[in-house]
């Protein structure tokens, strides 16, 4: 099981530096899970995308259908709010990121992201981290 960040899905459904190496995950046979936020915070990103004529509207309509069919199995963000709070508090690291973390660690899954303070912060906390920059998994 991976725990998908919006970074990964942005990088699944844009053309950024990564796109590629995150696309593997999609050749893999495990099982993807994210926080209900993923489908917002990616829709931002996206939309931001189009904003900076990276995307035309067309394009962003087109991404956000991909991202609606993605095969993501996703948890209720109450589910984990909790201890996303508690992580957050601990390390001072925004909620909507601990949210993924917190997944992760409850399934004993790879957090899969982008975001080099996520991972390092996963890292301290003992839970296995992949970005599209390193090792394949």
């Amino acid at each position: 099981m991976i725990v998908i960040d919006a970074s990964i899905a942005t990088k699944w459904l844009s053309n950024e530096p990564d796109s590629a190496a995150a696309a593997r995950l999609l050749e893999r046979d495990d099982s993807f899970v994210a926080p209900d936020i993923i489908l917002a915070e990616t829709a931002n990103a996206l939309w931001k995308k189009q904003r900076a004529a990276d995307i035309d509207a067309s394009g962003l309509a087109d991404a956000i259908a991909a991202l609606l069919a993605i095969d993501l199995v996703l948890v209720r963000t109450g589910d984990l709010l909790k201890d996303a709070a508690i992580l957050a508090a601990s390390h001072r690291h925004p909620v909507y990121d601990c949210l993924y973390l917190a997944l992760a660690r409850r399934e004993g899954a790879t957090l899969a992201t982008a975001d080099l303070r996520l991972a390092r912060l996963s890292d301290r906390e003992n839970v296995k981290t992949w970005r599209p920059d390193g090792p394949e998994i």
